[in-house]
């Protein structure tokens, strides 16, 4: 076997990895594309929920902002003007208020899991509008496949071969990049019932040194099974104009409650939803949560549960992976997103860069993009 199906094969449409094939578009790159995600549309941990009963229901249950650092010039300064252009990023600077068990709290306060300071931007409509609006710069060249789980990998005649639930092939690429770490860490693997691990199974140590250096320091890494619990409310009352989009909490009122942060998006008809980020999904719901807004406390005790979304990524808090093991130039694999080293590591600024940095690389490797590639 060795024909391919594409030039270049990329699992997870979240921002990294739709970043990437919108820069290569912009760059000049001529090839095709196989983007394969497991959720049933794009954005990744900046997706948003929709409802089959509920046409006009939008829940941006991942990121609730995206926090740009300054970028004036280059390709990545160039996907953001053109994502500001496109009406799919927007500037949320004043929507964010920090709460502790005191009440709210002055800015800055927010103890060490708020950002208060900094730009602030979200998408628009909905925080995928930004993945959505970086796959339409990427053309009608990329074959998209959503809910469509990875579960194996193999390697044929100098190729990768990306395997579904079934064993099925999905499709075949000389060149892979994973927007995500979750294929080569065992324990967030294990949390999806997987045992083996796809990448070390399809390369054996030894094969590549990169790429021996990347995973084992991928090894070192703890997983963080985080929660987004989602609720539909119906709040009544007139301080609608000060309820905030984001709301923090101290260290001590997350600590108390469980929480990271509530996040408010109102809907039509005079609905809202709230996602809560947290560390235990059977928290109990408290109305203190919501004390400054009177209205959205009271809602709170009649409020719909919609459920719950559970997040297992391996999380490297304080450990980047090196940017010089982004790509393993003998097997022809990339890594990306907001774990990778560099400014604006463990934000959304972050993912966003480690795609240009990556693109950049494929297109001037030896070992990766042909520029006029064509299937």
């Amino acid at each position: 076997m060795t024909s391919y199906d594409c030039d270049l094969a990329v699992i997870g449409a979240g921002l990294s990895g739709t970043a990437l094939l919108a820069t290569l578009q912009l760059q000049g790159w001529k090839g095709s594309a196989l983007l394969v995600e497991a959720g049933r549309g794009p954005g990744g941990r900046a997706a948003t929920r929709l409802r089959r009963d509920d046409p006009d229901w939008r829940l941006d249950h991942g990121a609730p902002v995206l926090h740009l650092s300054s970028c004036n010039d280059g390709p990545l300064a160039d996907l953001l003007a053109r994502l500001q252009g496109m009406g799919a990023l927007v500037s949320c600077s004043g929507d964010a208020v920090c709460l502790g068990l005191e009440g709210v709290q002055p800015a800055g306060d927010g103890g060490d899991g708020f950002a208060a300071q900094g730009p602030r931007w979200r998408g628009f409509p909905s925080m995928a509008s930004v993945s959505e609006a970086m796959l339409a710069l990427a053309g009608d060249r990329v074959r998209q496949h959503f809910g469509q789980r990875v579960q194996g990998l193999e390697r044929f005649a100098g190729g990768w071969e990306l395997l579904g639930q079934q064993g099925e092939v999905i499709g075949r690429a000389p060149v892979l990049v994973l927007s995500g770490n979750l294929l080569a860490h065992g324990r967030s693997l294990a949390m999806l019932g997987v045992q083996n691990r796809p990448l070390r199974d399809a390369v054996p140590e030894g094969v590549d040194g990169v790429l021996d250096r990347a995973l084992d320091h991928l090894d070192a890494l703890t997983m963080e099974p985080r929660w987004n619990r989602m609720f539909e409310l119906t709040p009544l009352g007139a301080d609608a104009t000060a309820w905030p989009r984001l709301i923090g909490f101290t260290s001590e009122a997350r600590a108390s409650w469980g929480l990271d942060r509530l996040v408010l998006q109102p809907q039509s008809n005079g609905r809202v939803g709230m996602v809560a980020h947290g560390f235990n999904p059977e928290v109990s719901v408290d109305p203190a949560w919501l004390a400054p807004w009177p209205s959205l406390a009271a809602a709170l005790a009649s409020a719909t549960d919609l459920g719950v979304m559970r997040w297992g990524a391996a999380r490297p808090l304080d450990h980047p992976l090196p940017a010089a093991w982004q790509w393993c130039p003998q097997v022809r694999l990339g890594f990306c997103g907001d774990w990778i080293e560099g400014p604006g590591f463990a934000t959304a600024f972050g993912a966003l860069r480690s795609a240009v940095d990556l693109a950049a690389q494929l297109l001037h490797s030896e070992q990766g993009l042909h520029p006029g590639a064509e299937a």
